[in-house]
């Protein structure tokens, strides 16, 4: 094995860690079935996508509910907004807060809740089938622990894309075949233009290309409605109020999808680098590189001039003349 290992070492040159090992394993193994490695990316894909399809059937139910809409009043915006995009960017800020394991109090909250989430139940079937004890359980060790973190995190944020998407498609569907209706109602004292300036900050983002998803001052103001009106809303009102919906979309894609897609943008980068120190740090890995490194060492003269060790090896050893009450130990063949 170590003149195997050698060998192969000398073929793949100067190469980093991660593709010694790869190249090695490609030319030790000669198996016509999926290894295990292959099987557990390819079930790793399947639960990604079970993971979407889940998210885009729970964002469909939740935005069939959100965008309900009998005629007698209008989909309130705030309700809306708040459910479809403040609740997630709010679950969002709090995992991205307690993700580095700053706070000892934050990792165990993060632990509890990760237990209830679809993410950790697809890790806890991958580790049963793989037999890793790798994607649901955040151990001592921490290079094990960081991997484990990145990838249920991968796994939750496609959870949230898909969730994402449902919503936009029935919000867009609802769009084409109903006449919804958009306005704003609050118990509070609140003018039409401190609203108005908060949506217009809101919309900041896409202002200045798309101002047809900017709602103005006018249309704030006849959006406004109380629940014990019962006179009904004129024909133009109703088709102003409908103006809302380019503004509704790109609220929920700017501040809903786009970030979420960053995160998992972020998550497959920082898997990558604990996947390969995972798999560097590993004892096996650390002794097959070290077999793969090993020099050859030749101890007669007709070894290659290439080594620079030939001629210290045949160095004829100084004489011994010893004291006949001299004792002498030879280790090693040193003498």
């Amino acid at each position: 094995r170590l003149e195997r290992d050698r060998e192969i070492g000398r073929d793949l040159g100067a190469l980093s860690d991660v593709d010694k090992v790869s190249g090695w394993w490609h030319q030790v193994t000669a198996q016509p079935q999926p290894t295990m490695g292959e099987r557990v990316a390819r079930l790793r894909r399947v639960v990604i996508a079970v993971l979407c399809l889940l998210g885009a059937l729970t964002g469909m139910s939740v935005s069939s509910v959100v965008f309900g809409y009998e005629g007698l009043y209008p989909v309130n915006l705030f309700a809306l907004l708040g459910v479809v995009v403040g609740i997630p960017a709010l679950l969002l800020a709090l995992t991205l807060f307690a993700l580095p394991g700053w706070i000892p109090g934050l990792s165990s909250v993060r632990d509890a809740v990760s237990g209830i989430s679809p993410s950790r139940w697809m890790g806890v079937w991958l580790d049963r089938y793989s037999q890793l004890e790798l994607f649901s359980t955040f151990s001592d060790r921490r290079r094990r622990s960081s991997f484990a973190r990145w990838q249920l995190l991968v796994f939750s944020q496609w959870l949230a894309v898909g969730f994402f998407t449902g919503v936009l498609l029935v919000a867009w569907l609802l769009v084409v075949v109903t006449d919804l209706a958009f306005g704003w109602s609050t118990t509070l004292q609140m003018e039409s233009s401190s609203v108005h300036g908060a949506l217009r900050a809101i919309a900041t983002p896409w202002a200045s290309w798309l101002s047809v998803a900017s709602p103005d001052l006018s249309l704030v103001e006849a959006s406004r409605f109380y629940r014990l009106e019962r006179d009904g809303v004129a024909m133009a009102r109703a088709v102003q109020m409908g103006e809302w919906w380019p503004f509704v979309m790109m609220v929920i894609i700017v501040y809903g999808l786009l970030p979420r897609i960053a995160v998992l943008g972020m998550s497959y980068w920082r898997l990558h680098t604990a996947t390969r120190s995972l798999l560097v740090a590993d004892s096996d890995t650390t002794a097959l590189l070290d077999r793969l490194a090993l020099p050859t060492i030749a101890y007669n003269s007709e070894a290659s001039d290439d080594w620079s060790i030939k001629s210290a090896m045949v160095a004829v050893p100084p004489s011994l003349e010893a004291a006949q009450a001299t004792q002498i130990m030879v280790w090693n063949d040193a003498v």
